[in-house]
């Protein structure tokens, strides 16, 4: 869990590689941040992908926490928008579970931040976990050109996640859908995001398309923190949430900085920090569950 807040100080009081080395460590997250992650990403993949009117990108014109997010754009990066030439596009990561000789399984979680308007049954986001044992090869997950169809494997399975109708950045959970994803030692699975666009009308390109951050995949026997709050105490502020694991790993930064710090193990459910300064903060906490790790 994550949260981002305004602290004002005053004087008296405060007011308020192109082979499968993709393997993954769990608990696993990705903000768009980190350029060898990002290398990691298939943009706009397929021969025709870079055909499309609409293309998946990474920049900074929009995101949930950090500088970067991955979204569409139909005008080369000047804005989050798409066109009405019909097309699905698609942006893919492929992970490999790595191998430790016990053979284990991991039940997970996937979550992740988005934003987009779209239109239903037109224009939508939607979100695809698969094992490789889906897909004939690597190369049928390709990007469709002047027309909206989907790769045919992802014809015969419904979709984790189909997303739009938000101008707002949200929060997508497969577990709080009642989906969990089982991960076995060696396995190889794509992690994939779909731009369907079915738009056909005769309009200027100006709705909101769709916007993705801060992805992860974490144990789902570890609680992820629930009900964050914080309060602005005079000089201070107190961050607090509800959970039922052993231990807690709180951080916090500058919204402008790029390193998490002020990084703290506890047992409790409540933080108070003083001497911060004014400005702008993101904090965050997940849960400690021995050698497993909740969601931030």
């Amino acid at each position: 869990m994550r949260k981002k807040f305004v602290l004002l100080l005053f004087l008296f009081c405060c007011v308020s590689n192109v082979l499968f080395a993709q393997y993954i460590t769990l608990p696993y997250e990705c903000g768009f941040e980190d350029a060898t992650e990002i290398g990691e990403w298939k943009l706009n993949a397929g021969q025709n992908g870079s055909k499309c009117r609409d293309q998946w990108m990474i920049g900074n014109l929009d995101m949930s926490g950090g500088f970067n997010s991955l979204y569409i754009s139909c005008d080369n990066g000047q804005t989050i928008t798409y066109g009405t030439t019909p097309n699905a596009v698609i942006a893919y990561r492929p992970i490999e579970v790595p191998v430790s000789g016990n053979n284990s399984t991991y039940v997970v979680d996937c979550s992740f931040d988005w934003k987009c308007v779209g239109e239903q049954g037109v224009s939508v986001l939607k979100f695809y976990f698969l094992p490789s044992a889906f897909f004939s090869s690597e190369s049928e997950i390709a990007s469709s050109y002047n027309s909206a169809t989907l790769p045919r494997a992802l014809r015969t399975m419904p979709p984790s996640a189909t997303l739009f109708g938000s101008p707002s950045w949200n929060y997508w959970s497969s577990s709080t859908d009642g989906i969990t994803f089982s991960l076995t030692e060696g396995e190889k699975w794509y992690m994939i995001f779909v731009w369907e666009n079915n738009n056909k009308k005769a309009t200027d390109d100006v709705l909101f398309a769709a916007c993705v951050d801060n992805i992860q995949l974490s144990f789902t026997d570890c609680w992820k923190p629930e009900n964050f709050q914080v309060e602005a105490m005079c000089d201070t502020i107190k961050v607090s949430w509800e959970g039922y694991n052993e231990n807690y790993e709180f951080e916090y930064k500058k919204a402008d900085a790029r390193i998490w710090s002020g990084k703290q193990i506890t047992k409790e459910k409540s933080i108070v920090l003083g001497g911060l300064g004014e400005g702008l903060f993101d904090v965050r906490v997940r849960g400690l569950c021995g050698d497993q790790k909740s969601a931030w």
